[in-house]
């Protein structure tokens, strides 16, 4: 993937909605081990501390009862294969949906769409996020003057980080030293030759989030999820 994405500044659509986002509490979901598969609680016992375990568990079976109730299967016999750098597609139905999940301490941010490319990443609005010795490894030059010069590099960091992590996410590709190359910041849209815009998402004011998503496609955050288990 090369070249520049455009930084759309617009908001969630009225019209037929074709990505849906939702956020939630880890701390407050289900904790249902018994949705996830074999290879999943295998990775859950390898958490260390039982609270990173438990978000694990109830992040896992989340994205399962929410995909489950897209596709009308039962959550706990969705099956789940990974590319390259460890993004999951459905293998239940290929080509049918994409997602993207995110968590940031408890509060997790989940996208669902049509196949075509999707990511989402959220994080907590935290004093001293920016570090220069960390964020040359991600940023570019352009963006880390941004920061500098930005009365709020803490936040401007972050707002760089999420785009950065979204955008990284539609393709499966990682936070490698490729990203330092593309900048992800600026006041009006940048040449949009990859097909793909990234948005800014406003959830609350402790949370700082972007989606990236295929060029006009329609979006909308549905709020915190407080559906059914789909089990």
């Amino acid at each position: 993937m090369t070249g520049r994405v455009r930084i759309a500044d617009r908001s969630e659509s009225s019209e037929r909605v074709a990505t849906v986002l939702w956020s939630a509490d880890l701390d407050q979901l289900p904790c249902r081990r018994d949705l996830l598969s074999s290879d999943e609680r295998e990775r859950a016992q390898r958490f260390g501390s039982p609270q990173l375990r438990n978000r694990y568990i109830a992040g896992r079976a989340w994205v399962r009862s929410v995909i489950g109730l897209e596709l009308g299967v039962p959550a706990v016999d969705l099956r789940f294969r990974y590319l390259e750098f460890g993004k999951p597609v459905p293998d239940h139905a290929p080509g049918v949906l994409d997602f993207s999940l995110a968590h940031s301490g408890e509060r997790a941010l989940l996208a669902i769409g049509p196949p075509g490319g999707l990511g989402v990443d959220v994080e907590r609005a935290v004093t001293g996020a920016y570090e220069p010795t960390s964020a040359c490894l991600i940023l570019s030059p352009d963006e880390l003057r941004w920061i500098e010069t930005s009365a709020e590099p803490d936040l401007a960091f972050l707002r760089c980080w999420v785009r950065k992590e979204a955008y990284a996410k539609v393709g499966g590709m990682g936070m490698d030293r490729y990203l330092t190359a593309l900048t992800l910041t600026g006041s009006g849209p940048d040449v949009d030759d990859t097909g793909f815009d990234i948005v800014d998402l406003h959830i609350d004011a402790s949370l700082v989030a972007a989606v990236a998503l295929p060029a006009g496609r329609s979006f909308a955050y549905q709020g915190t999820w407080v559906g059914e288990d789909a089990g």
